[in-house]
């Protein structure tokens, strides 16, 4: 209630100034009204600051996040490898199936930042298709 109570006695306030101090062509009517309006409310509620907008850390996508996890596992396994007996040695075969899973990774990756960077590029022709003739190809 007690922001009606405010709110109605900005709104006299203004009355009272506009009465007062209006005067002259409608363009410095307006710009003197917004001032005081601006004034007034500024003196009466305050300024409210901006929430800055933190953005949260760069968190990398679920295929980005496998493929560093892959990268891992294959170095842990190559070590393991190398330093196997031969016997061993048959037993860390499913790296080549990790490498495999990564190389399709990659390359579905690769194929989503090409897919992007066209429909970019895509964009730049349609919105303004004399600059883009006018830059070299690239």
């Amino acid at each position: 209630m007690s922001d009606n109570k405010e709110w109605y006695q900005l709104d006299q306030d203004l009355n009272k100034v506009r009465e007062a101090t209006l005067a002259g062509t409608a363009e410095q009517k307006v710009n003197n009204l917004t001032t005081i309006t601006y004034n007034l409310a500024r003196e009466s509620f305050g300024i409210e600051e901006k929430k800055v907008n933190i953005k949260s850390a760069y968190q990398p996508s679920r295929r980005e996040r496998e493929i560093n996890h892959l990268r891992e596992k294959i170095k842990n396994l190559h070590k393991l490898f190398k330093g196997a007996l031969a016997d061993e040695r048959e037993g860390i075969k499913n790296l080549s199936q990790l490498r495999e899973r990564l190389c399709r990774l990659r390359t579905t990756a690769s194929a989503l930042k090409k897919r992007k960077d066209r429909e970019r590029k895509r964009s730049h022709i349609t919105k303004d298709p004399l600059r883009f003739t006018r830059t070299p190809a690239g």
